[in-house]
């Protein structure tokens, strides 16, 4: 079954933020290609809002054979409920951002 996402992105550089929005047409599982030339790696598999209030808010990403080393994600305004480590509606976790809530990626 086809199915289509709306999403909406904001990307803050300094003073300036740049909003996206774009449709995702999902026809299948979505697997990940040539993962050997990622910059960052985000993966929310086998997490869950149920970990230790301190590994909850933690994320991390280290590829040698990439630039920047080892990647931590800041996590702001979560409330861990209704937001965070949530199990979507095909039974994979994903990093749910609502609420106010911001994850960023510090990539350079």
């Amino acid at each position: 079954m086809n199915r289509v996402a709306h999403n909406t992105y904001q990307i803050i550089c300094g003073d300036t933020v740049k909003e996206i929005n774009f449709d995702v047409l999902q026809t299948g599982k979505m697997l990940l290609g040539q993962q050997d030339n990622l910059l960052v790696n985000f993966s929310s598999a086998g997490r869950s809002n149920n970990e230790s209030s301190v590994n909850r808010p933690v994320w991390s990403f280290n590829n040698p054979k990439q630039p920047l080393g080892n990647v931590v994600g800041e996590f702001e305004g979560f409330n861990w409920y209704n937001n965070g480590w949530i199990i979507d509606n095909t039974g994979n976790t994903c990093l749910r951002i609502s609420n106010g809530a911001k994850f960023s990626i510090p990539v350079g």
